[in-house]
């Protein structure tokens, strides 16, 4: 416990450091997330589990898609000394995105129930006609935060995403008391993005102006080789990334149905995504100490032991507490027809437990410069997540016992990240 109110308290001076701005996009994405869980139990009485998994399966699709949309020049933004280049990125990201979704658009107009067929789900056919604009959508979005990243405007970046969860609530409620079906939670994340694009393109009116001029397709092609790194090597990372992160879904789907997977996905949203935030901000201050106590005395040992057993003193209660009651917290808080979603959170809450703790400790491998041995490690993630998930289904054909041999798998490979992060922390 009092190392995690040290790793606080040193957060604190950092953020003082740093005008607040860290203090500011924090504090943003946690009204935002706060938001999304608030509405929850609302939606959950709009919507049917089925309706969930469909929507679930569709931005799954869409992460999944955007991977290759951009080829990630989006992340090399930040990286220019000068704005125009920077600009010039960004131009670049956003075209490529739009000639990709132009060009799945007619594949998926005439083949959208064949896709779905594939995915064993009708439900979303005629969704994947509008996924285009939902991943042009979604991008244009990403790729805006990277350049106002790169301009340091953090208190935009945390009203638009205030402002996106908000119009993404209000929207996805409106459409669930006007239509049936997964339409609200579709058309509300689609109008919420939306507007948190509109908001960003009117603040960039004025870059675009002062720089855009300088602009031409011939140097956006030369930029485009100068960082073509990007999409070499970090297209396959992210794609690999995205299994591990994704592909539960679409297995779900194809194996037990959308119901299945809208409770999966309502505890993924629920549960892990605020435990995902608190272990980031920790491993933010982790990364900085840790470095400069590698940098100094040549390993991390102690302060790595002393974060680890903190995030265990902090997490056992909690977590315990979640085994127990975490079916009963379902339904009443989402209603009875959930149940079935606070059941798999109980035989998720070891893999989240794990997750929680030693997220923030694989920033060893950065530290240490194990960016290879990262890379072998996302791979045995993603190996993992797939083969537990279909020896689950292959022997035993049951939703409940499959998800939890898929957390043990998790958990096992997160494991090896602990070992691995742990052997980095000793020095060479």
């Amino acid at each position: 416990m009092g190392c995690i109110i040290r790793l606080l308290s040193s957060l604190r001076m950092q953020l003082k450091g740093t005008l607040g701005h860290v203090l500011t996009l924090m504090t943003g994405t946690m009204i935002a997330q706060g938001l999304v869980v608030l509405v929850s139990p609302i939606l959950t009485r709009l919507f049917s589990p089925a309706d969930m998994g469909t929507f679930s399966l569709f931005t799954s699709i869409i992460a999944f898609l955007s991977v290759l949309a951009t080829g990630k020049y989006e992340l090399a933004i930040v990286i220019p000394e000068s704005d125009r280049e920077g600009l010039q990125l960004t131009v670049l990201s956003l075209l490529l995105v739009t000639v990709f979704g132009i060009i799945i658009m007619p594949f998926l107009i005439i083949f959208h129930n064949e896709v779905a067929a594939a995915l064993r789900n009708p439900e979303i056919s005629l969704w994947l006609m509008i996924l285009p604009v939902g991943l042009i959508i979604s991008c244009a979005y990403n790729i805006l935060f990277y350049w106002f990243n790169r301009q340091k405007q953090y208190s935009i970046i945390s009203r638009n995403r205030i402002a996106q969860s908000t119009s993404v609530g209000i929207v996805s409620i409106i459409g669930g008391l006007v239509a049936k079906g997964p339409f609200g939670l579709i058309f509300g994340q689609i109008v919420g993005q939306l507007i948190t694009v509109i908001g960003f393109l009117r603040f960039i009116r004025k870059d675009l102006y002062l720089i855009g001029k300088e602009i031409t397709i011939d140097s956006i092609k030369v930029l485009a080789k100068k960082y073509k790194h990007f999409p070499q090597y970090l297209v396959p990372s992210h794609t690999i990334n995205h299994v591990s992160m994704h592909l539960p879904t679409f297995l779900f789907t194809i194996f037990y149905g959308p119901s299945m997977v809208g409770f999966y996905a309502l505890t993924h949203k629920v549960m892990r995504t605020p435990l995902t935030i608190i272990a980031n901000s920790i491993g933010d201050v982790f990364r900085q100490k840790a470095a400069a106590e590698y940098r100094e005395h040549g390993n991390c040992r102690k302060f790595y032991m002393r974060t680890l057993l903190g995030l265990i003193g902090v997490a056992v209660i909690p977590f315990s507490t979640l085994y127990f009651f975490s079916t009963s917290l379902f339904v009443f808080v989402f209603g009875p027809e959930w149940e079935i979603a606070g059941q798999f959170s109980r035989l998720m809450i070891f893999m989240m437990f794990i997750e929680f703790v030693i997220n923030p400790l694989h920033n060893m491998f950065i530290i240490a410069g194990k960016q290879k041995q990262y890379l072998i490690w996302q791979v045995l993630l993603a190996v993992v997540t797939v083969s537990s998930i279909l020896v689950g289904h292959m022997l035993f054909k049951n939703v409940e016992t499959t998800i939890f041999i898929y957390s043990l798998g998790y958990s096992f490979a997160y494991l090896i990240n602990m070992l691995w992060s742990y052997k980095f922390s000793l020095g060479k």
